[in-house]
């Protein structure tokens, strides 16, 4: 099937106070595209490139259609678009960074566990804090661990009319991922999107400042429980350790004809967890 791009209605248009028009959209549904970039392409060709006297300025993707059909809408306004504030969908974006003190609960130690005081041999497979105890008694109750929390934040301004339902579930939509490519510098893995925020004038001429926040967790090469290889580890998957406890035999006297049994912890298996999904940054829209 062709690719055709078809008008189907004027968008929002705005006028000053003057009754001078500011600028406005043309809306277009697109059958046949098989992707966004396909959908703009064809509005590209087919789209007036002015409206009214005002130049096309870019377009918009908006959704899809149950029947795969693509709807997207071109803008038209004046070619220096900024607020008040100053500011453009391109211009004067911001950045913050954050690296505070955070903490990181572990159960099992990171190196091969060492006893260094007393007479007899108790071996704890690496666990902290274990009580002793065997079976049911058994409690591992662990450590916290400074570690590093750090936190980014992106600014980019917006044009308000740009900033539609469609693009708010897209950006929604990637809350409580990470990227699934290189992203401002991190790999694959390492930020997670927290969410993002804005403010100002309502009037959908107005420009606005969308802050994008981000937390960072390092990526780990050989992530590594007592002692054990794990191998590759992403920031924010999570190794967890199944232990029990066992009995062993150990010789005290050599006059003695039976050994002491002491109890000793074993790790039996270490997994690692995905727990959360990952998702194109690129479609945030802020770069990367």
């Amino acid at each position: 099937m062709a690719i055709q791009a078809i008008q189907t209605t004027n968008g929002r248009d705005t006028w000053d106070g003057a009754g001078v028009f500011k600028d406005g959209e043309l809306k277009y549904l697109v059958m046949g595209a098989k992707s966004k970039e396909e959908a703009k392409d064809a509005v590209l060709a087919d789209a007036p490139t002015e409206k009214d006297g005002l130049p096309r300025t870019g377009f918009r993707f908006e959704s899809y259609g149950d029947g795969g059909e693509i709807e997207m809408t071109v803008l038209y306004g004046k070619e220096d678009s900024s607020s008040d504030s100053g500011g453009s969908e391109v211009d004067d974006p911001t950045v913050s960074f954050d690296c505070s003190g955070g903490s990181k609960h572990l159960t099992f130690s990171v190196a091969e566990q060492v006893q260094v005081f007393g007479e007899e041999r108790i071996d704890a497979g690496g666990a902290i804090g274990w009580n002793g105890k065997t079976g049911s008694e058994m409690e591992i109750t662990g450590v916290d661990v400074p570690i590093g929390q750090l936190r980014e934040s992106y600014g980019k301004w917006f044009k308000l009319s740009s900033i539609t339902t469609a693009r708010k579930r897209e950006w929604s939509s990637l809350v409580g991922k990470t990227n699934d490519a290189l992203f401002k510098g991190w790999k694959a893995g390492e930020a997670m999107f927290l969410g993002c925020s804005y403010s100002g004038n309502a009037d959908s001429g107005a420009t606005v400042l969308v802050t994008f926040n981000f937390q960072i967790q390092e990526n780990e090469d050989d992530a590594v429980v007592n002692g054990n290889s794990c191998g590759a580890k992403t920031g924010f998957e999570v190794l967890s350790a199944i232990a029990k406890t066992e009995t062993e035999e150990v010789i005290i006297d050599i006059f003695k004809e039976e050994p002491e049994l002491r109890p000793k912890v074993v790790i039996k298996a270490i997994h690692k967890s995905t727990v959360c999904k990952s998702g194109d940054f690129g479609q945030l829209g802020i770069g990367s």
